[in-house]
């Protein structure tokens, strides 16, 4: 089928954006803080394990805890 895959993400990414504005009146600040940052860490534990997966294809199985260790290095400039 033709657009299936975006029409999937499109409904959603819309009922979930109607659970978030729903129920986000309902939850405090620090468990909404907290779902912030384990969101942001589940989302940047996922990114690596793709780029390991992608660094073990081109440096080979024998670099490859280098090479996770330069994409988690670059992450951590980026963030602080």
């Amino acid at each position: 089928m033709f657009l299936t895959g975006t029409l999937l993400n499109v409904a959603t990414v819309l009922l979930g954006t109607t659970l978030g504005v729903l129920a986000g009146a309902r939850v405090s600040a620090r468990m909404s803080e907290s779902l912030t940052i384990g969101l942001g860490l589940f989302t940047a534990v996922i990114a690596t394990v793709m780029a390991a997966v992608v660094l073990k294809e081109r440096v080979g199985p024998r670099r490859l805890a280098g090479a996770v260790l330069v994409v988690i290095g670059v992450a951590l400039l980026a963030v602080g």
